[in-house]
């Protein structure tokens, strides 16, 4: 997917673009945030999800992000490619690095995400590490891929430790 293409862009650093089924995947914003993926935890082809559902999980070497679908579909193709070779997303995010191919739902409005233009000036208003904020509040909005400490991620999924 290139950038002359008709992408689109969430405000949570996820693309979709291309002829239905769609491809989305993260941006190269959200990629140099998180660092040299090693590891994307893919849905199943036929999985439907709405808007905002987590769509998969991608993992680096320092944290683990939730990926959220920019619109509601079906996933009708999942890159495969990342399973064995998940830095194809660091390399190419809007190219190689598309994570599912979605079948958009009927009545879903691409064109109430961002446009290029639109998202390289929110992204120019965030600094370094900065995932963005809710611009009326001032508050931290959900990054659209929720950004867990590795260490943190992997202690909770720990099995519990019993008494001997």
């Amino acid at each position: 997917m290139s950038e002359s293409e008709d992408v689109r862009y969430t405000r949570d650093h996820e693309w979709i673009g291309g002829d239905n089924p769609a491809s989305v995947g993260i941006t190269d914003y959200a990629q140099r945030q998180l660092g040299d993926i090693v590891y994307v935890d893919l849905p199943a082809e036929g999985d439907t999800v709405k808007a905002g559902e987590v769509l998969a999980e991608v993992e680096s070497t320092k944290n683990v992000a939730q990926i959220f679908a920019p619109v509601a579909g079906t996933v009708a193709e999942v890159n495969s490619t990342l399973e064995n070779d998940p830095a194809v997303i660091n390399e190419s995010p809007l190219d190689e690095g598309w994570i599912v191919r979605l079948t958009v739902a009927e009545g879903e409005d691409l064109d109430e995400l961002l446009t290029p233009d639109e998202y390289e000036e929110f992204c120019s208003g965030l600094g370094e590490g900065e995932l963005g904020t809710d611009s009326a509040s001032g508050a931290s909005e959900d990054p659209g891929f929720q950004v867990v400490d590795a260490e943190q991620d992997a202690s909770r999924n720990a099995e519990p430790k019993g008494d001997d």
